[in-house]
């Protein structure tokens, strides 16, 4: 692990071990759960999407 974090470091990349986390069997990244077996969307994640309300018009979201 030491020479990859070197290795990391050498081209740049700093890497903050108390984030790091080591043998999990699933991830979280993007809104999806990620493991050796499955690939899903997060319930949250899905949750907040479905009650998303569309804009009222074609023009909402181009206007600030």
């Amino acid at each position: 692990m030491e020479a990859l974090f070197a290795r990391l470091y050498d081209e740049g990349f700093v890497v903050n071990l108390d984030k790091c986390e080591f043998a999990n069997t699933c991830v979280q990244n993007l809104g999806y759960v990620v493991s050796h077996s499955y690939l899903t969307q997060h319930e949250a994640k899905e949750k907040t999407i479905r009650l998303f309300r569309p804009p009222p018009s074609d023009l909402s979201p181009n206007t600030f």
